[in-house]
């Protein structure tokens, strides 16, 4: 059996560790993104599992534009450690595959290395004594958040399973779409 095919269920994990993902599945893509979206809209602070609340999540988003999508955790976790998936779904023979990859959110972490960037720039301008305080504050902000617990593993595996549920789940109608509304008046 070639890589690219894999049985329906399947998934393959890169050898660099869990940093890829490859998951079959039986349904049309239009019905696997709308099962990512349904997903991202079930979990609500109220419906966050037990799990999973000692690392402050509150939710799961999930943005899904053409074949491609991303979810990620919201909460007041730290974003060094909190996964989020990127990914495409693809019309294969047998249906489609989600093709995902994990790694750290970079639009999250972009805005806390530019204020310590700032921080540093205003230190070596002025190299006075508030600014060395601005500057080791940041410092100890910066290594607090990168220190912090590590909760990778049990966010990743949740995420894992997201995708293997919208990959697997039958939509309720047998349609990706909700039912249809009349505008025609009552």
């Amino acid at each position: 059996m070639a890589t690219s095919e894999l049985p329906l269920g399947a998934t393959k994990s890169s050898p660099l560790g869990i940093g890829e993902i490859e998951i079959a599945s039986t349904f049309e893509p239009a019905v696997v993104l709308e099962n990512l979206r349904a997903r991202g809209r079930e979990w609500r602070a109220s419906a966050v599992p037990e799990d999973l609340r000692p690392y402050n999540v509150t939710n799961l988003t999930a943005d899904v534009s053409g074949s491609e999508f991303a979810l990620r955790w919201v909460g007041t976790n730290s974003p060094f450690y909190s996964p989020v998936c990127f990914g495409v779904v693809e019309r294969t023979a047998q249906g489609s595959r989600i093709k995902a990859r994990f790694k750290r959110d970079m639009k999250a972490i972009q805005p806390i290395l530019f204020l310590f960037s700032l921080a540093i720039l205003q230190f070596a301008s002025d190299r006075s004594v508030v600014t060395g305080i601005l500057l080791v504050a940041w410092v100890l902000i910066l290594a607090s958040m990168a220190r912090g617990r590590n909760h990778k593993g049990p966010l990743l595996a949740r995420l894992i399973d997201v995708l293997t549920i919208a990959a697997q789940q039958k939509p309720a109608d047998g349609s990706p779409f909700s039912s249809t509304m009349s505008t025609n008046g009552p």
